[in-house]
């Protein structure tokens, strides 16, 4: 099994649903299911938990398997508006 990289977790997406069933890739039961997962059969239905969009499965031999809006997403689950909150968090922080 592939060792897992969960370095930076909250820049990482790890739920999705799929048909109204949520699935969460830091679960041991889905690394079981990785082929199933990753399969065209499932790929092009997973759905943000917050706002609905399309997102996209991202399972390499690397890094933490995750899911990932659109880039033009403005959805707050996303990973860049999710570093945007922590600049902004660490920005004040450090002002006072």
């Amino acid at each position: 099994m592939t060792k897992r990289n969960f370095t930076n977790m909250e820049e990482i997406m790890y739920k999705a649903l799929h048909k109204n069933n949520s699935i969460n890739l830091l679960l041991p039961i889905n690394f079981e299911k990785k082929e199933l997962l990753i399969s065209d059969q499932y790929r092009s239905e997973y759905k943000c938990p917050v706002c609905k969009e399309p997102v996209k499965i991202a399972w390499g031999d690397v890094r933490a398997p995750d899911f990932k809006h659109n880039p033009s997403s403005q959805c707050i689950n996303s990973p860049e508006h999710q570093k945007g909150k922590k600049i902004l968090y660490e920005a004040a922080s450090n002002s006072w």
